[in-house]
């Protein structure tokens, strides 16, 4: 079944009628030295043996190493790929049909729509005259997630450059207006990306804007993660906490919770020795950042399988949010969440279930 974002951008790239019977440009062949060597440098960035109609993800690439082939081919054609182009046909021969594409007129109107700043990335044409969902962050990282998500709106991307969680706020605002104007909006991120997507939504609000959905994936305020003692113990008091937690369970729910505890208790430990400079790097951007008061409805998307929801279930939120915090618990630890099969379906179902209960239309 072809994905709503690879269909939405072949009836864009079509002007809406049938692919057979308008030229679009996913449909053109390239030349046979170009798409070698475009190949070839899927190769260098990957690694591994890339064919021309291989899927960039399915052969294991992230956002990265995207990023990293995206600033090859620009300096070896001499010609940029719009992230939103790749992220709809990440294959080598899509992109090799693009190189030269603007001089021909039959796709020139589509390259027009793509002249848009990179930091604004249309993940599903959707049905034009319902309010958009917003996704703060790399796009890439909800690849797994959005075609989960039973949503029948525009789903847009702003993925703005690292910096101060304020500075983003402003950037996205910019970007944001310039595909909305003017709300009711929707804005989701998941975890520093939700910082983000807070920010925002508390100063549409300062502006008199509703922001009708927000939507909070796995996002903790800075002193959640600044309570290293307690959100990173180590395996013994881990497994102390969990016990403590369970005392009052019947003895059959408090074997097989102890269990999954331990089990989750492991993956974790290995994970966080697996932790990238990128995360040290979030950290440090984190910390300065105080959260506005705000006002507005918000939805917290939880992992059940972080010990820190045992320590405060809302996250450090309460602070600072009014209203009560709608809480969804998803199974799994924090990166199951874009990762995890089973983590992305449900939170998908759970994020298209939420938006399904507000009023389509602008």
């Amino acid at each position: 079944e072809e994905k709503p974002f690879v269909k939405g951008l072949a009836e864009r790239q079509s002007g809406g009628k049938s692919a057979s019977n308008e030229p679009a440009l996913h449909r053109l062949e390239p030349d046979a030295p170009a798409l070698a060597a475009m190949t070839g440098l899927w190769q260098e960035v990957l690694g591994v043996t890339v064919r021309p109609d291989d899927d960039f993800f399915a052969l294991g690439g992230t956002s990265l190493l995207a990023a990293l082939l995206l600033t090859r081919i620009a300096d070896r054609f001499g010609e940029e790929i719009h992230p939103e182009a790749f992220f709809n046909q990440p294959t080598a021969r899509s992109l090799s049909a693009r190189l030269g594409a603007a001089s021909g007129a039959a796709v020139s109107e589509t390259a027009t729509q793509l002249r848009r700043p990179a930091t604004i990335i249309r993940l599903r044409e959707g049905v034009a005259n319902q309010t958009p969902l917003f996704i703060l962050g790399d796009p890439f990282l909800y690849r797994l997630l959005l075609p989960e998500v039973p949503f029948g709106g525009p789903v847009w991307a702003l993925h703005e450059e690292l910096g101060a969680v304020e500075d983003m706020a402003t950037w996205a605002l910019t970007d944001l207006r310039q595909i909305q104007p003017h709300g009711p909006y929707r804005l989701t991120g998941f975890s520093f990306d939700g910082l983000v997507a807070y920010e925002m939504a508390a100063r549409l609000a300062q502006q008199g804007e509703l922001t009708e959905f927000l939507g909070l994936i796995d996002t903790g305020t800075p002193e959640m993660e600044q309570m290293q003692a307690l959100t990173n113990p180590s395996f013994i008091q881990r497994i102390r906490l969990h016990v403590h937690y369970s005392r009052h369970f019947p003895v059959v729910r408090r074997a097989r919770y102890l269990w999954e505890r331990i089990r989750l208790s492991i993956l974790v430990r290995t994970r966080r020795q697996q932790r990238n400079p990128h995360y040290e790097t979030l950290i440090r951007l984190v910390q300065p950042y105080r959260p506005p008061s705000y006002g507005g409805a918000v939805t917290l998307f939880r992992a059940a399988g972080e010990d820190s929801n045992l320590i405060d279930p809302l996250m450090g939120w309460s602070r600072f949010v009014s209203q009560d915090i709608q809480i969804i618990e998803i199974g799994g630890l924090h990166l199951d969440l874009v990762r995890a099969p089973v983590g992305v379906r449900q939170l998908g179902q759970s994020l298209g279930a939420c938006l399904s209960h507000l009023t389509p239309t602008v």
